[in-house]
């Protein structure tokens, strides 16, 4: 099988001749960013030859408006203000609206592919105000460039599209605390925030869909209400309606619904599969997960595909043998799976600079995955 055609396949539950491999964000094999480490490098043309290529892709909407907010509005704008302290950078983002202003504030380091959030948009009742105050105009997404990607891919895999649900927006304006409190004791408030950002994102996925964008779409933001952050009820409150929907609109224009969520998804996973996606990862295991693969296969595994099972840490510092037993382990109860297995790491390093360890470790997931040596 093409790595294309073998991805479809298991992503629509049919037999294929092997278990797909990805490496999760490394799919993107021609990241300049990336490729400027040597260890990179050469990592990344092995996931070129090799991975079942779940490539990203997104629309372009700049400038339009506030693209995070998901409007074009006119009626508000954005001020970007950036310094450098030692060797930290520091961004500071002031929304400008109609009635208020919301700042934010981030910091980056160099070497370290990650952002700190350090002041969230919303901290006070007056802010919320102020951001239900920002009119909605829909944006114009481009989306021009999705069949020349998809063409350059080709039978290497499908093209990735990774978006929010509501509650990943939503939750990411608080500091995490203050989101946890107000998502527990304010819940019609936090109700209408979400249902607010569900019209833009409804619209949103719509535009995409019409374009005629099509392949694996991740939907994120599920893990904000895993236990113990929220208790499960609330997990069905803030997080099934959205998604189940949203899952519905993918698989109707014929892509494929990719629920994605980190954490301890045990207690909440009768509700993810009320959803209904056509496969569920990252598949943390224990004791970073609160289930066992062996135990997904056994309560979901004729639902959806499975993904992923393999932590970053693992990646990062378990010795050869270790790595080599450890993914066999994995394949072989994946495979159990009558629904389907994808072998995945469950995230990405966060360094730009790959250790020998790293880059050893993705070799043996690789080679152990495609049967390539």
């Amino acid at each position: 099988m093409t790595r294309r055609d073998r991805l479809k396949a298991t992503f629509e539950r049919k037999p294929v001749d092997r278990s797909a491999v990805s490496a999760y964000e490394l799919d993107v094999f021609d990241s300049e960013r990336l490729r400027r480490d040597e260890g990179y490098r050469r990592l990344l043309d092995r996931v070129e030859e090799v991975a079942d290529l779940m490539y990203p892709w997104g629309p372009s909407t700049a400038p339009q408006g506030l693209g995070y907010f998901l409007t074009a509005t006119q009626e508000a704008w954005s001020e970007v203000q950036e310094r450098k302290e030692a060797e930290t950078t520091i961004t500071c983002t002031t929304i400008h609206a109609p009635s208020g202003d919301l700042r934010q504030i981030r910091t980056t380091v160099p070497g370290v592919d990650t952002t700190w959030q350090v002041e969230h948009f919303l901290k006070t009742d007056r802010d919320i105000d102020i951001f239900r105050s920002i009119p909605y105009v829909p944006q114009t997404l481009d989306c021009s460039s999705f069949q020349e990607v998809d063409q350059r891919i080709g039978q290497r895999g499908l093209l990735h599209i990774s978006l929010p649900d509501p509650l990943c927006i939503v939750a990411d304006l608080f500091e995490f605390g203050e989101f946890t409190v107000r998502a527990m004791t304010e819940r019609s408030m936090f109700q209408g925030l979400l249902d607010q950002v569900w019209v833009r994102l409804k619209d949103h996925l719509q535009s995409i869909l019409d374009a005629g964008v099509r392949g694996v779409f991740r939907i994120c933001g599920p893990e904000y209400a895993t236990p113990p952050y929220l208790p499960p009820e609330l997990f069905g409150r803030y997080v099934v309606p959205y998604v189940r929907e949203m899952n519905q609109m993918i698989r109707m224009a014929g892509g494929y619904a990719r629920f994605h969520c980190h954490g301890k998804i045990g207690q909440v996973l009768d509700a993810i599969l009320e959803t209904e996606p056509d496969a569920l990862e990252p598949l943390e295991p224990l004791p970073d997960g609160d289930i066992s693969l062996s135990e997904l296969v056994a309560r979901a595994g004729d639902s959806l595909v499975l993904m992923g099972n393999i932590e970053t840490r693992e990646l990062e510092f378990l010795e050869e043998r270790a790595m080599r037993d450890r993914i066999r382990e994995t394949l072989d109860t994946g495979r159990r799976s009558p629904g389907g297995f994808i072998l995945l790491p469950t995230a990405s390093p966060a360094t730009l600079t790959l250790s020998p360890a790293t880059e050893r470790n993705y070799g043996i997931l690789l080679e152990e995955g495609s049967g390539v040596g």
